[in-house]
């Protein structure tokens, strides 16, 4: 079974960064598990095809490089390992300009699975930026009970 380590999972995210730098869509949608779901606080979609992701990209607003943003910076603010080959990662985006100035940050909270070459993202949820800093559950090899995790909430 493909181990999920903390490197892996940093590697994964600042490509899928560059992806989302580039616009390129084909491989932020190589980067997502079928079907993956999407979950906010008024809905949630089942993404059952790359051609899925492919359409949301395409409806968003202008890719990053057109609003004079020149990266996505990744950067992981908690990762908790429920098993070897999963875990749910806090990601911090910074849209950062050709100065490397943040012009704009957001979170997302992801369910990622390792396979034997790759990490597939299998569920996504926006949450506060500062989220992962002051909801951080496992630190370090501590895996917590059923009971702290409810209560941490």
């Amino acid at each position: 079974m493909p181990k999920l380590a903390r490197r892996r999972v940093h590697d994964f995210f600042d490509q899928f960064g560059t992806a989302l730098s580039r616009g390129d869509v084909d491989a932020i949608a190589r980067c997502f598990s079928y079907p993956s779901l999407v979950v906010t606080d008024t809905a949630s979609r089942v993404i059952s095809t790359p051609h899925d992701v492919v359409d949301a990209f395409a409806r968003s607003d202008e890719p990053e490089s057109t609003r004079g943003l020149a990266r996505v910076r990744a950067s992981i603010e908690s990762l908790e390992r429920p098993s070897i080959a999963v875990a749910w990662v806090t990601v911090r985006w910074s849209y950062r300009d050709e100065l490397d100035r943040e012009r704009h940050a957001d979170a997302y909270r992801y369910l990622v699975r390792a396979l034997e070459s790759s990490i597939e993202i299998c569920t996504v949820t926006p949450v506060p930026t500062d989220w992962g800093a002051q909801n951080r559950v496992i630190i370090g090899g501590w895996k917590p009970s059923a009971d702290s995790i409810v209560s941490s909430i």
